[in-house]
């Protein structure tokens, strides 16, 4: 039986400018204009940085497990490879939750902005 793969639809700047707009589109609405006044450049330039490295290590953890595993599901399956079935569940249902209460956060700032 041959093994289908999904179509890959989506090129690295398409990805990329979906993580940029995620960040800064959200991040504008998240007063940090006033958390620099309250912590100062130097902190928030830091903070930037850590943020920063923190997203690309995530992202090269996802790539390398990505080609490991070239199937869809994404953190579901790679949990489930390493944890079982129970843990990819909660890891994609966990993740679902984390976006709808991302998402109304960012609603609920853009509101009050």
């Amino acid at each position: 039986m041959e093994k289908k793969h999904m179509k890959k639809e989506i090129t690295l700047f398409m990805a990329t400018m979906l993580v940029c707009g995620n960040m800064i589109g959200s991040g504008v609405f998240m007063l940090p204009a006033t958390l620099a006044e309250l912590s100062g450049p130097m902190a928030t330039i830091i903070a930037w940085v850590i943020t920063t490295i923190g997203s690309i290590l995530i992202a090269i953890s996802f790539a390398n497990l990505g080609s490991k595993y070239p199937s869809t599901g994404g953190a579901y399956q790679y949990t489930k490879e390493a944890f079982g079935e129970f843990a990819g569940f909660l890891s994609a249902w966990l993740y679902w939750n984390g976006s709808w209460i991302g998402n109304a956060a960012i609603i609920v700032a853009l509101a009050s902005y």
